[in-house]
């Protein structure tokens, strides 16, 4: 499987698959710790692949990519 998927889960949980499922817990662990930057709680890393972790409040970039004009999408390289 190439890049992360995701399945929203009750209770404002998630859980993502990722092939890099190890250094992205550490980097988000990292930010956690050292920013002000708001951040999804790691709960568990399951076998090396899965990421089960908070939600955050706010909407997805998926539908909100589509309202946005040229000059914002061009910082997404859409």
């Amino acid at each position: 499987m190439y890049g992360p998927t995701v399945q929203h889960l009750p209770g404002n949980f998630f859980l993502k698959r990722s092939i890099a499922a190890n250094p992205e817990v550490k980097a988000m662990r990292i930010v956690a710790a050292h920013t002000t930057v708001p951040t999804t709680k790691v709960i568990d890393l399951l076998n090396n692949d899965y990421i089960l972790m908070t939600g955050l409040p706010g909407d997805t970039l998926g539908p909100a990519f589509y309202d946005m004009d040229e000059l914002c999408e061009s910082h997404f390289g859409r």
